[in-house]
């Protein structure tokens, strides 16, 4: 089984479950991390332009942001179809609209969008270079692309209970929290699992300003476990 199928059938199977975990295994914490995102992409309330939200899962970024710039145009994008359906029914607004699609070919024109935001999307796509490239692709110049990620964490000199603590939730509760609460302990071992797989925050940095990004700036919290990064597409890709 490919990585993209692997991915799928993870998420349409913990799609019901998804956004009461989200809430328990970061108390919350995760809604002021989007509200972070949204300041990033530097846009005034009354901003009419257009907004995407890519691996937008049950849709909570993109009702943030569509709530922050109600005169926006927002979409959502996913390629799991059970939380497209669940964000459908949250949605109350015209200009806000959920598309089914691949991260790694983006069903939109260049230029599309003055803003694009990925909330723990990233590494669940087979390829983030490729990812990032559509991103540039189809931001306007000067656009921005915010991204919220789950990152391979870095040692803390110090703080070595702390981060045993740490580890401990991350690999073993997390994982029996899933089963619990979903039914799936293996979904939730593999989020864990796939962030240490993945990039530091300063790699990813790294790998916006190879794909052509520019003004890049990034930080983390959690032991550099959870990333926000963020970068402008010049004039020239």
């Amino acid at each position: 089984m490919s990585k993209a199928d692997f991915v799928h059938a993870l998420f349409e199977g913990i799609a019901v479950s998804y956004d009461l975990l989200n809430d328990l295994m970061t108390g919350g914490m995760h809604r002021l991390w989007k509200s972070q995102v949204l300041d990033l992409l530097q846009l005034k309330s009354g901003f009419e332009g257009r907004i995407l939200d890519l691996c937008c899962g049950t849709g909570d970024l993109a009702l943030q942001a569509s709530k922050r710039f109600p005169l926006a145009l927002v979409s959502g994008l996913d390629f799991s179809e059970n939380m497209l359906e669940l964000a459908r029914l949250k949605n109350k607004t015209e200009r806000l609209e959920f598309i089914q699609g691949d991260a790694m070919a983006l069903p939109f024109e260049g230029e599309s969008f003055a803003g694009v935001t990925l909330g723990f999307g990233l590494r669940n796509v087979a390829d983030a270079g490729g990812c990032l490239r559509e991103v540039l692709r189809v931001l306007e110049p000067k656009g921005v692309l915010v991204i919220l990620e789950l990152v391979k964490s870095e040692p803390a000199q110090g703080f070595d209970l702390l981060r045993s603590c740490f580890d401990f939730y991350r690999l073993s509760v997390l994982p029996w929290l899933g089963g619990l609460v979903a039914g799936s302990e293996s979904a939730y071992a593999y989020l864990p699992n796939s962030a240490e797989r993945f990039l530091s925050v300063e790699e990813l940095a790294e790998q916006l300003r190879v794909c052509g990004f520019v003004q890049v700036q990034s930080k983390a919290w959690f032991f550099g476990s959870v990333a926000l990064v963020s970068g402008e597409r010049g004039h020239a890709v």
